[in-house]
């Protein structure tokens, strides 16, 4: 009888880049979701009536993608082959660029007050 070691390194690696397998596909599909849902959570805070009506509610969602999309770009750095490569790539930069302005704003609002 032979046994495999699970290889919790590669499972994550296969989930995160690969995404021709199924879960691959899953993984691929939270982000869209998530991509599109912050985008109407932007657009709808930009509406006066709904950011009125709405707003803590439109910004904790929002903090909430972002989390989402923080992990997302951990995941990516951990699990890269090549983390170096990764960050400075295309999709490193544009995943970076996606969630350092709300932190940096968390930064220069403390500043401020």
């Amino acid at each position: 009888m032979i046994t495999e070691k699970f290889d919790f390194r590669s499972w994550m690696s296969e989930m995160i880049f690969e995404s021709y397998t199924p879960k691959g596909k899953a993984f691929d599909i939270v982000v869209i979701i998530s991509i599109i849902s912050i985008s109407l959570l932007v657009l709808a805070e930009s509406v006066e009536s709904l950011n009125n009506a709405y707003g803590t509610t439109l910004i904790n969602l929002s903090w909430f993608f972002v989390i989402i999309f923080t992990i997302e770009y951990l995941l990516r750095v951990i699990f890269s082959k090549k983390r170096k490569k990764y960050v400075i790539s295309f999709f490193g930069i544009v995943d970076l660029l996606a969630i350092l302005p709300f932190y940096l704003s968390i930064l220069f609002l403390r500043r401020i007050s």
